[in-house]
């Protein structure tokens, strides 16, 4: 009677083990703050990528402008707005028009709109534009000479 009695007890201990509440606790804690720490990461990437390509939109916008000043013979001005900005002829009259996403608009001074003058003389009044989203920030350059850079942090 006592061998099956052992018998009996081998295999309850046998199937009752697994891991403690305790042990769960600490898997479910340390995946928590895993996931927690690449959604953050996957989300400041994001609105880094976002002020990069509204970055390189606008540089692409004004470096158009300044060709078509250019080829126009006629100078041409970017208007610079926190929701768009506008290619105007030399009568004011708006020829295109860039939208910028909420998240990301440009920083301007006294939060009046900001103009570029490009003149077919091979020449641009300089400015310098920010754009912004969270903690990332992208300078879009315009020299004296009309060249249009970007310089992201």
């Amino acid at each position: 009677m006592s061998l099956l009695t052992h018998s009996c007890d081998s295999r309850r201990s046998a199937t009752l083990r697994g891991f403690t509440l305790v042990e769960s606790l600490v898997v479910m804690t340390i995946t928590g703050i895993v996931i927690g720490g690449a959604v953050m990461s996957l989300a400041s990437y994001r609105r880094g990528s976002d002020v990069s390509h509204a970055a390189s939109s606008l540089m692409l916008f004004v470096e158009r402008a300044y060709a078509r000043a250019l080829s126009t013979q006629r100078e041409l001005t970017v208007v610079i707005e926190p929701t768009v900005a506008t290619i105007l002829d030399e009568f004011g009259a708006p020829k295109e028009r860039l939208g910028f996403k909420a998240l990301v608009a440009p920083v301007l001074k006294d939060k009046a709109s900001q103009e570029v003058h490009l003149y077919p003389s091979i020449s641009a009044s300089p400015a310098t534009i920010t754009l912004h989203a969270g903690g990332h920030a992208c300078d879009v350059i315009i020299s004296l000479r009309g060249r249009v850079r970007t310089q992201c942090d």
